[in-house]
């Protein structure tokens, strides 16, 4: 193994860009590469599978592409790194992902799973999540079909683009709160303008999910939104910005959607505003405000079907 990284550290270093390197000290059976792009860098094996993979991890990813070697397309696995700092620290990682095992074993199993090297790897290392978990982008999804089915045309949902609320109507507001605990009732408010009304009304959607086969996940969701005239590219280019482009596992993790309330945030809402605070302003030297509302036994309207 020692022998493997300080090979792959090397052709690190050697490796020109968009240029690929066999990692010869692996047998023509089980060849790999050191590969570099103008972007990232790291190893590749050849992946006949059509299925697309699409992970990230701090500055890792794990992806499907086809590549071209000595003039010749393969499709391949790719674990690459952005980051140049740690390139040393990377090269562990890599040789374990293109090290063979005695009999081949361990890239057989990397090829009919790459998830569960991916999970035992990020689960070691304490996987962060996106800005964003899968069921609570599912719930913003589900509100936006919801808004579309009512007849109402002109909206704008953005992600991470916005600074307050994810969904705006010309008409109204939107702001999206999902969770997996079947019976707590709670929302984190993660900044002082997310409650804040502005121009317009403004709604607070608490979704409620379980996680479920027979549930509905991202890509379900997108399917349905294209067939009602969304564009599958303004939804995909908001999905990569929160780290789901297509392919990855997440956008096809399934939830069963147990409730959906609408609450209308007046001035009767649980909420911290300026108005809260002496002179109606924040608290010079106060440039954050994060706080939990407990829901029960705040009127809302039921969104369920």
């Amino acid at each position: 193994m020692s022998r493997l990284v300080d090979e792959i550290r090397s052709l690190f270093a050697t490796t020109r860009t968009h240029k690929a390197s066999v990692v010869e000290s692996l047998s023509p059976t089980d060849i790999a590469w050191v590969v570099r792009f103008s972007d990232c860098y790291g190893v590749a094996v050849p992946y006949l599978d059509n299925e697309t993979v699409s992970e990230r991890f701090h500055s890792a990813r794990l992806s499907t592409r086809v590549i071209i070697i000595d003039g010749a397309e393969h499709r391949c696995l790719l674990l690459t790194s952005r980051d140049e700092t740690y390139r040393n620290e990377f090269a562990v990682l890599c040789a374990d992902f293109i090290e063979p095992g005695t009999s081949g074993e361990k890239r057989r199993e990397l090829l009919q799973n790459p998830l569960r090297w991916w999970e035992r790897w990020t689960g070691l290392l304490g996987n962060v999540a996106s800005s964003k978990t899968a069921h609570g982008v599912l719930g913003e999804l589900l509100v936006l079909e919801k808004i579309l089915l009512t007849g109402q045309d002109s909206y704008r949902w953005g992600g991470v683009e916005f600074a307050s609320h994810d969904i705006e109507t010309d008409t109204r507001s939107y702001e999206v709160k999902s969770t997996l605990k079947r019976y707590d009732s709670t929302v984190t408010i993660s900044n002082q303008f997310q409650l804040e009304a502005g121009s317009k009304p403004l709604s607070l959607v608490f979704c409620r999910f379980e996680e479920s086969l027979a549930g509905d996940c991202i890509d379900d969701v997108v399917e349905r939104l294209v067939r009602r005239g969304m564009d599958k590219g303004y939804i995909d280019a908001v999905l990569r910005g929160l780290q789901l482009e297509p392919g990855t596992s997440a956008r096809k993790r399934r939830f069963r959607l147990l409730e959906m309330r609408e609450y209308e945030v007046t001035e009767w809402f649980p909420r911290i505003t300026p108005g809260s605070f002496k002179d109606n302003k924040f608290p010079e030297h106060i440039v954050g405000i994060t706080y939990t509302v407990d829901l029960t036994g705040v009127d809302y309207s039921s969104w369920m079907d």
